[in-house]
């Protein structure tokens, strides 16, 4: 039953990742929206009443890091969603995005399992 399916958005410009991580997140029953441009995301996001997991690649176009994490906080505040950043970044400030409301992180490679474990954490803590 969709209802019951947890809802995944991942914004990634990586067309190649994006359709990986769709079909893998698909075959373990989510319910996976693959968005590839971030400003397309926010706007996707304002207007669907529900999404469990939000799963946010850094260095997308258009909108900058801090930018879009700020607005993907403001959103996760009214939404009450879960947020992932992955990123490729070994340097990057994982305390930072914490304070902007990052819930979790993928370090770039990752597998499925990854995923699957940063879930089952967040939902027996929400």
């Amino acid at each position: 039953m969709e209802k019951n399916k947890k809802k995944i958005v991942i914004i990634e410009n990586n067309e190649d990742l994006v359709e990986i991580l769709r079909d893998n997140l698909l075959d373990e029953e989510f319910l996976v929206f693959t968005i590839t441009k971030s400003h397309d995301a926010l706007n996707f996001l304002k207007k669907e009443d529900r999404v469990d997991i939000v799963i946010t690649d850094l260095g997308m176009p258009v909108i900058g890091d801090c930018e879009l994490l700020e607005q993907l906080s403001l959103l996760k505040s009214q939404k009450h969603f879960a947020m992932v950043v992955m990123t490729g970044d070994q340097d990057f400030d994982q305390e930072e995005a914490k304070k902007r409301g990052c819930d979790a992180f993928l370090l770039k490679p990752f597998g499925l399992e990854h995923i699957l474990w940063i879930e089952t954490c967040l939902f027996t803590n929400y």
